[in-house]
């Protein structure tokens, strides 16, 4: 996982120096902007999503308690998204949509 090194706080942005493992650079694959930085550890996620299997598949679900969290989310059949690997800890990030 990512390390912050330093930062420096300016009057219209923040500059972040950021040690990253090979893992990690390597699925960044040359993207410059638009990257999203979270947090990973168990503080950061604390909503319980439910897994299992319908029919010849698994999935993950969203309970509703957990969607009416965020006004007027809309879900779509199909859905951008990406499971990747760090540091032995699988995640699934997926991009969902406001009406």
């Amino acid at each position: 996982m990512a390390d912050i090194n330093s930062i420096k706080i300016g009057k219209k942005d923040i500059l972040l120096t950021l040690k990253i493992s090979m893992d990690e650079y390597k699925l960044i694959d040359n993207s410059l902007k638009n990257l999203l930085i979270i947090p990973s550890d168990t503080n950061f996620l604390t909503q319980n999503l439910t897994t299992g299997e319908l029919g010849n598949s698994r999935r993950m679900m969203l309970p509703k308690k957990v969607l009416k969290k965020y006004d007027r989310l809309y879900l779509q059949k199909k859905i951008p998204g990406r499971i990747f690997e760090i540091n032995n800890r699988v995640f699934v990030i997926a991009e969902l949509k406001k009406e």
